[in-house]
Protein backbone atom coordinates (compact mmCIF):
# COMPACT_ATOMS: atom_id res chain seq x y z
CA UNK A 1 0.00 0.00 0.00
CA UNK A 2 1.17 3.52 -0.92
CA UNK A 3 1.56 5.41 2.71
CA UNK A 4 1.43 8.15 1.23
CA UNK A 5 -1.76 7.88 -0.64
CA UNK A 6 -3.52 6.21 2.59
CA UNK A 7 -2.66 9.19 4.74
CA UNK A 8 -3.28 11.74 1.61
CA UNK A 9 -5.40 15.64 2.65
CA UNK A 10 -6.92 15.66 -0.60
CA UNK A 11 -10.63 15.11 -1.15
CA UNK A 12 -11.80 12.86 -3.64
CA UNK A 13 -15.18 14.79 -5.31
CA UNK A 14 -16.50 10.90 -6.27
CA UNK A 15 -16.71 9.77 -3.13
CA UNK A 16 -19.50 7.20 -2.37
CA UNK A 17 -20.02 4.83 0.41
CA UNK A 18 -22.58 1.76 -0.86
CA UNK A 19 -24.93 0.85 1.13
CA UNK A 20 -22.94 -2.74 1.50
CA UNK A 21 -19.85 -0.88 3.29
CA UNK A 22 -22.49 0.87 5.77
CA UNK A 23 -24.21 -2.02 6.48
CA UNK A 24 -20.88 -4.33 7.07
CA UNK A 25 -19.96 -1.23 9.80
CA UNK A 26 -23.26 -1.85 11.33
CA UNK A 27 -22.74 -5.43 11.23
CA UNK A 28 -19.13 -5.40 12.90
CA UNK A 29 -20.80 -3.20 15.74
CA UNK A 30 -22.68 -6.32 16.23
CA UNK A 31 -19.66 -8.08 16.46
CA UNK A 32 -17.83 -6.01 18.49
CA UNK A 33 -20.15 -6.19 21.14
CA UNK A 34 -21.01 -10.32 21.07
CA UNK A 35 -16.93 -10.62 21.10
CA UNK A 36 -16.70 -8.67 24.67
CA UNK A 37 -19.36 -10.94 26.01
CA UNK A 38 -17.20 -13.56 26.15
CA UNK A 39 -14.27 -11.87 27.43
CA UNK A 40 -13.03 -13.89 30.25
CA UNK A 41 -9.99 -11.02 31.69
CA UNK A 42 -12.38 -8.23 31.37
CA UNK A 43 -9.73 -5.67 33.34
CA UNK A 44 -6.51 -6.68 30.82
CA UNK A 45 -9.09 -6.78 28.18
CA UNK A 46 -10.47 -2.96 29.08
CA UNK A 47 -6.95 -1.62 30.00
CA UNK A 48 -5.69 -2.82 26.21
CA UNK A 49 -8.78 -1.29 24.55
CA UNK A 50 -7.82 2.03 26.13
CA UNK A 51 -4.53 1.66 25.40
CA UNK A 52 -5.12 1.11 21.42
CA UNK A 53 -7.59 3.51 21.74
CA UNK A 54 -5.35 6.12 22.64
CA UNK A 55 -2.62 5.59 20.10
CA UNK A 56 -5.74 5.67 17.13
CA UNK A 57 -6.62 9.25 18.79
CA UNK A 58 -2.68 10.36 18.48
CA UNK A 59 -1.94 8.98 15.42
CA UNK A 60 -5.67 11.12 13.99
CA UNK A 61 -4.38 13.91 15.81
CA UNK A 62 -1.46 13.63 14.43
CA UNK A 63 -2.69 13.42 10.83
CA UNK A 64 -4.87 16.49 11.25
CA UNK A 65 -1.99 18.40 12.40
CA UNK A 66 0.44 17.32 9.92
CA UNK A 67 -1.71 17.99 6.80
CA UNK A 68 -3.59 20.73 8.05
CA UNK A 69 -6.51 19.39 7.31
CA UNK A 70 -9.63 21.24 8.69
CA UNK A 71 -7.62 21.38 11.86
CA UNK A 72 -9.77 23.82 13.84
CA UNK A 73 -13.15 23.35 12.74
CA UNK A 74 -12.62 19.13 12.55
CA UNK A 75 -9.25 18.02 14.11
CA UNK A 76 -9.77 18.85 17.98
CA UNK A 77 -10.85 16.64 20.47
CA UNK A 78 -14.00 17.86 20.87
CA UNK A 79 -16.67 15.41 19.39
CA UNK A 80 -18.86 13.67 21.78
CA UNK A 81 -16.85 10.19 20.60
CA UNK A 82 -13.26 11.61 21.12
CA UNK A 83 -14.44 13.23 24.62
CA UNK A 84 -15.50 9.53 25.36
CA UNK A 85 -12.34 8.03 23.94
CA UNK A 86 -10.07 10.40 26.03
CA UNK A 87 -12.57 10.90 28.99
CA UNK A 88 -13.00 7.10 28.78
CA UNK A 89 -8.82 6.38 29.49
CA UNK A 90 -8.39 9.43 32.10
CA UNK A 91 -11.33 8.38 34.21
CA UNK A 92 -10.37 4.90 34.11
CA UNK A 93 -6.38 4.85 34.70
CA UNK A 94 -7.10 7.97 37.45
CA UNK A 95 -9.52 6.23 39.05
CA UNK A 96 -12.54 8.34 38.73
CA UNK A 97 -15.54 6.24 38.65
CA UNK A 98 -17.94 9.01 38.00
CA UNK A 99 -16.68 9.99 35.22
CA UNK A 100 -16.16 6.32 33.87
CA UNK A 101 -19.74 5.45 34.71
CA UNK A 102 -20.63 8.81 32.67
CA UNK A 103 -18.67 8.38 29.38
CA UNK A 104 -19.26 4.54 29.20
CA UNK A 105 -22.67 5.05 28.75
CA UNK A 106 -22.69 8.43 26.72
CA UNK A 107 -19.80 6.20 24.57
CA UNK A 108 -22.11 3.49 23.77
CA UNK A 109 -24.72 5.42 22.51
CA UNK A 110 -22.24 7.83 20.34
CA UNK A 111 -19.73 5.17 19.56
CA UNK A 112 -22.86 2.68 18.18
CA UNK A 113 -24.94 5.58 16.59
CA UNK A 114 -21.71 6.93 15.15
CA UNK A 115 -21.49 2.74 13.43
CA UNK A 116 -25.54 2.78 12.44
CA UNK A 117 -25.39 6.25 11.02
CA UNK A 118 -22.23 5.78 9.20
CA UNK A 119 -20.54 9.52 8.23
CA UNK A 120 -17.15 9.85 6.86
CA UNK A 121 -14.76 12.35 5.41
CA UNK A 122 -15.25 12.34 1.70
CA UNK A 123 -11.87 9.86 0.98
CA UNK A 124 -12.29 6.63 -1.42
CA UNK A 125 -11.05 3.43 0.63
CA UNK A 126 -8.37 3.13 1.51
CA UNK A 127 -7.60 6.31 3.31
CA UNK A 128 -6.35 7.04 7.38
CA UNK A 129 -9.93 8.61 8.37
CA UNK A 130 -12.16 6.31 7.26
CA UNK A 131 -10.11 3.42 8.69
CA UNK A 132 -9.73 5.56 12.22
CA UNK A 133 -13.51 6.12 11.88
CA UNK A 134 -14.41 2.68 12.04
CA UNK A 135 -11.51 1.32 14.19
CA UNK A 136 -11.84 4.08 17.00
CA UNK A 137 -15.65 3.91 17.05
CA UNK A 138 -15.29 -0.01 17.80
CA UNK A 139 -12.67 0.77 20.00
CA UNK A 140 -15.07 2.79 21.89
CA UNK A 141 -18.35 1.07 21.73
CA UNK A 142 -16.00 -2.37 23.00
CA UNK A 143 -14.52 -0.54 25.73
CA UNK A 144 -17.88 1.47 26.39
CA UNK A 145 -19.68 -1.49 26.74
CA UNK A 146 -17.74 -3.53 28.81
CA UNK A 147 -17.50 -0.64 31.35
CA UNK A 148 -21.69 -0.10 31.47
CA UNK A 149 -21.86 -4.25 32.59
CA UNK A 150 -19.43 -3.29 35.30
CA UNK A 151 -20.89 0.24 36.35
CA UNK A 152 -22.26 1.80 39.26
CA UNK A 153 -25.14 3.79 39.29
CA UNK A 154 -24.60 7.85 39.09
CA UNK A 155 -27.21 10.37 40.11
CA UNK A 156 -29.38 12.60 37.78
CA UNK A 157 -27.44 15.98 39.24
CA UNK A 158 -23.89 14.72 38.13
CA UNK A 159 -25.59 13.70 34.40
CA UNK A 160 -26.47 17.30 34.30
CA UNK A 161 -23.78 18.56 35.30
CA UNK A 162 -21.38 17.01 33.48
CA UNK A 163 -23.69 17.37 29.81
CA UNK A 164 -24.28 20.56 30.83
CA UNK A 165 -20.09 21.76 31.63
CA UNK A 166 -18.81 19.92 27.97
CA UNK A 167 -21.29 20.79 25.96
CA UNK A 168 -20.73 24.77 27.21
CA UNK A 169 -17.14 24.25 26.82
CA UNK A 170 -17.78 22.81 22.89
CA UNK A 171 -20.76 25.47 22.24
CA UNK A 172 -18.01 28.12 23.47
CA UNK A 173 -15.34 26.49 21.00
CA UNK A 174 -17.93 26.18 18.10
CA UNK A 175 -18.60 29.92 18.35
CA UNK A 176 -15.05 30.74 18.33
CA UNK A 177 -13.96 28.33 15.89
CA UNK A 178 -17.05 28.74 13.14
CA UNK A 179 -17.64 25.10 13.84
CA UNK A 180 -20.07 22.83 14.38
CA UNK A 181 -18.42 20.19 16.99
CA UNK A 182 -21.01 17.90 18.41
CA UNK A 183 -23.52 19.57 16.37
CA UNK A 184 -24.52 21.91 18.66
CA UNK A 185 -24.80 25.13 16.35
CA UNK A 186 -26.11 22.50 13.27
CA UNK A 187 -28.25 19.65 13.62
CA UNK A 188 -27.38 16.12 11.18
CA UNK A 189 -29.50 15.34 7.76
CA UNK A 190 -31.13 12.93 10.33
CA UNK A 191 -32.72 15.42 12.31
CA UNK A 192 -32.65 18.53 9.52
CA UNK A 193 -36.74 18.39 10.07
CA UNK A 194 -36.36 20.02 13.40
CA UNK A 195 -36.69 23.92 13.38
CA UNK A 196 -33.27 25.11 15.22
CA UNK A 197 -30.49 27.25 14.00
CA UNK A 198 -27.73 28.55 16.27
CA UNK A 199 -27.05 28.07 19.78
CA UNK A 200 -30.62 26.94 20.50
CA UNK A 201 -29.27 23.36 18.57
CA UNK A 202 -26.75 23.51 21.50
CA UNK A 203 -30.06 23.90 24.44
CA UNK A 204 -32.14 21.21 22.19
CA UNK A 205 -29.15 18.76 22.04
CA UNK A 206 -28.23 19.12 25.80
CA UNK A 207 -31.82 18.66 27.09
CA UNK A 208 -32.22 15.45 24.54
CA UNK A 209 -28.38 14.22 25.91
CA UNK A 210 -29.61 14.78 29.90
CA UNK A 211 -32.82 12.37 29.12
CA UNK A 212 -31.83 10.07 27.60
CA UNK A 213 -28.92 9.63 29.60
CA UNK A 214 -30.71 9.36 32.94
CA UNK A 215 -33.25 7.06 31.50
CA UNK A 216 -30.72 4.35 30.29
CA UNK A 217 -28.56 5.41 33.89
CA UNK A 218 -32.13 4.14 35.49
CA UNK A 219 -33.08 0.95 33.16
CA UNK A 220 -29.45 -0.56 32.88
CA UNK A 221 -28.33 -3.03 35.35
CA UNK A 222 -25.43 -2.03 37.84
CA UNK A 223 -23.31 -3.82 40.17
CA UNK A 224 -22.36 -1.53 42.49
CA UNK A 225 -22.71 1.80 44.16
CA UNK A 226 -20.81 4.95 44.07
CA UNK A 227 -18.04 5.22 47.37
CA UNK A 228 -19.23 8.63 47.56
CA UNK A 229 -23.02 7.85 47.40
CA UNK A 230 -22.58 5.58 49.61
CA UNK A 231 -20.63 7.17 52.04
CA UNK A 232 -23.91 10.08 51.80
CA UNK A 233 -25.67 7.63 52.88
CA UNK A 234 -24.00 6.73 55.89
CA UNK A 235 -23.69 10.29 57.25
CA UNK A 236 -27.43 10.61 56.58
Amino acid sequence: MNMEYFFRAVQDPNFFMPSWMKISVTVGLIVVMLLSLFIKNKERAIKIGLCLSLCQQFILYSWYIGTGYHLATEGLPLFHCRICMLGLAFAYFAKKEKLVNYFAILGLICGSMACIVVDLDHFVFPHWTNFSYIVGHYLLVFNAFMLVRERSKIQVKDIISITLIMNLFILVADLSLKANYGFLMKLPSSLSFVPLTGVSVGVFISLLMILVLAILNKVLPYNKVLLEDKEEYIKA
